[in-house]
């Protein structure tokens, strides 16, 4: 079980926000809010430790009365990674337009 906290740790993509950060910076880009970001950073793990928990209770899903709050968890964990990529990329996206745009 540890193992499975320890993959989620590592195989999320918010991992990859303070090395876009720290690239940002050492490229001497303009300032950005990181917060916004980070936002959709926190809301793709959440979403994946709702997964894991889901995986960590399979054994007891055999139980009928436990396959429907773990299917909703499920989708709602889905969903919380979906967004919070979506957070990500389109905060991501727009500030690079934005820097594009002024040094154009």
């Amino acid at each position: 079980m540890a193992a499975d906290w320890v993959a989620n740790i590592i195989e999320t993509p918010y991992l990859i926000l303070p090395i876009v950060a720290y690239l940002w910076m050492k490229a001497n880009f303009p300032n950005f809010k990181w917060n916004k970001v980070a936002a959709g950073a926190l809301l793709s793990f959440a979403g994946n430790t709702l997964q894991t928990l889901v995986l960590a209770l399979s054994p007891y899903l055999s139980n009928p009365f436990m396959i429907w709050p773990a299917s909703i968890v499920s989708v709602i964990g889905t969903v919380c990674i979906v967004v919070g990529l979506f957070i990500m990329g389109i905060f991501l996206l727009t500030g690079a337009i934005s820097t594009w745009r002024s040094t154009a």
